[in-house]
């Protein structure tokens, strides 16, 4: 699925996190939910401003929701797309 460098990257990154939140047993799920999402939201508005990380994490839920309506399985393709498509620009940081 991977189609360049970045994009292997982000994969490597994501098995990297998952084994890490898989490996990690003395958390509930709800517990690596809040820590994970804190990291991205904490990350996030360093890189791209609050607006940035609350648009970006809208198109995600989004994404996510339509998943589920029309699918079993997690299409990682959409959440591919969003990244592919999201381009914060300079103007976003706030």
């Amino acid at each position: 699925m991977s189609s360049g460098p970045e994009d292997e990257t982000l994969d490597q990154f994501y098995n990297a996190v998952d084994a890490l939140t898989t490996a990690t047993d003395k958390l509930s799920p709800a517990g690596k939910v809040v820590a994970l999402f804190r990291v991205a939201v904490e990350h996030g508005f360093e890189a791209l401003g609050m607006i940035g990380v609350l648009h970006l994490l809208t198109r995600l839920m989004a994404a996510t929701l339509g998943i589920m309506e029309l699918e079993d399985e997690i299409d990682t393709e959409s959440y591919t797309d969003i990244l592919n498509e999201f381009d914060p620009g300079p103007e976003a940081k706030h």
